[in-house]
């Protein structure tokens, strides 16, 4: 779970922002929209929706998390990074992420300190006790030696170590500072040299809890989810009926790998093999999703028989089923469909997930009761979400210090983050209204059109 993100330097936002998803326990409101976590039981909020003009820093606010998972992920920072610094002035300064989440019964907090090719900082702490944080490493750079320096506390990064093997420790350490972790490499990464549960669990945390939705994000998977599990496919046509979108049920096409593709007008042999060897070189990995025929499509290996899995809607008009194949549904249709597996996920683990503009290609009230659907269930993880769909700004739909805006700093195009929360509003004031005549601030600021000469 997600209860703090820190940026600094990075893309529009200049000074440190914080993001944060801790309940405000003053408020009474909504108090199905908390999730207690951890050892101390703090709540933490299900969800958070966030506004903000074009151009205001939305989304770059969610493209911090997907970058600071992609250094994750990858292990190391790339020579190339800079090209994301603030730059109206920060072009000297290192870029900062840092996260504080909670795993389990325990709060992590972890953040980085880089530029190109370079970790300047780097530092993990158990926050599970808020008073007396405890390092479990805090990793800097020498410049005199043009190396890393780690300062750790044995107990957590060693967790089975004893006075007999602190000296070997110690030597691991110094290895890692001298040869085996490079200055562009994470130490979190390097976990296979100390076996340390709270290095891997942050580390999975990013891997397999977090996951960021762009705008043409496509769940070219959701025909693998349900045929593997049914009750994930019936919740879904559920779901869909009530939308009115003419979709009664939805069918899964099996196709033979072979004759899909060289029957296709694309017909190239050396496709079959290549996707064959793709899916043989891991035998852990039976399937991949690729983009053919201007269609994405999934590719399943079933013992030796390679096979192409679709999804395709049923509409029954006069007593009479007929089929259409996804890419022929609406780009509004289409987008529910991608954010499914979201749904589910969302609803029974404790995962995060982050969507850039949730409202893409979705008819107003559309968005809206599928909002209202996904809050009125008991969820398990945090949805955080940008859009421009004023008629979700609803003290019926969200808690106050679930709304947060962004905004334009007018004289150095820097972005502020600031919570709703802040301005104390009553719970019966129209949000919608006051947010469109500029109450909250962020939105745009618009010259006066008439006075345009376009002819």
């Amino acid at each position: 779970m997600l209860v703090r993100l820190h940026i600094t330097n990075f893309l529009s936002f200049k000074e440190e922002a914080e993001f944060c998803m801790i309940a405000d326990p003053s408020l009474k409101q909504h108090d199905n929209h908390k999730i207690n976590v951890g050892a101390n039981r703090v709540d933490l909020l299900k969800s958070s929706i966030i506004y903000g003009a074009n151009g205001a820093g939305k989304s770059n606010l969610v493209q911090a998390l997907l970058f600071f998972k992609h250094i994750v992920n990858n292990g190391k920072v790339s020579k190339e990074v800079s090209t994301q610094k603030y730059r109206f002035g920060g072009t000297e300064d290192p870029m900062t992420l840092e996260v504080e989440i909670a795993i389990a019964q325990s709060f992590y907090t972890y953040g980085i300190q880089f530029t190109d090719n370079l970790v300047v900082g780097e530092w993990l702490y158990l926050t599970s006790n808020i008073k007396r944080p405890i390092k479990i490493y805090n990793r800097t750079y020498d410049e005199a030696k043009n190396q890393p320096t780690i300062d750790f506390d044995a107990n957590y990064l060693f967790e089975n170590t004893s006075d007999k093997e602190s000296d070997k420790y110690a030597l691991l350490i110094s290895l890692m500072e001298e040869n085996l972790l490079l200055n562009n490499e994470l130490l979190l990464t390097k976990n296979q040299n100390f076996k340390s549960s709270h290095l891997e669990n942050v580390l999975n945390w990013f891997m397999d809890s977090l996951t960021i939705i762009s705008p043409n994000s496509k769940a070219v998977t959701v025909a693998k989810l349900f045929e593997e599990y049914p009750h994930i496919k019936l919740k879904s046509e559920e779901l869909i009926r009530s939308l009115n979108t003419g979709i009664d049920t939805f069918s899964i096409v099996r196709k033979d790998l072979d004759e899909y593709v060289l029957n296709s007008e694309f017909a190239d042999p050396e496709i079959l093999t290549n996707l064959k060897e793709d899916l043989d070189r891991d035998s852990g990995n039976n399937t991949i999703a690729m983009k053919f025929k201007d269609k994405l499509i999934l590719i399943d290996r079933e013992d030796n028989r390679y096979v192409i899995k679709e999804i395709v809607t049923n509409r029954t008009i006069g007593g009479k089923n007929y089929q259409f194949n996804l890419s022929d549904e609406s780009d509004g249709t289409q987008r529910i469909i991608d954010l499914i597996p979201m749904i589910d996920s969302v609803i029974s683990y404790p995962k995060v997930f982050v969507v850039d503009e949730m409202d893409r290609s979705l008819h107003p009230n559309l968005i809206y009761n599928f909002i209202k659907k996904v809050m009125s269930e008991t969820t398990q993880g945090q949805l955080i979400f940008t859009t421009h769909e004023s008629s979700l700004l609803n003290c019926d739909l969200f808690r106050t210090d679930e709304i947060w805006f962004v905004e334009k700093n007018s004289e150095n195009q820097s972005t502020e983050i600031y919570s709703l929360n802040e301005f104390k509003p009553r719970l019966d004031m129209n949000l919608e209204k006051g947010y469109l005549n500029g109450r909250f601030g962020a939105i745009p600021f618009l010259s006066n059109l008439k006075d345009l000469n376009w002819s």
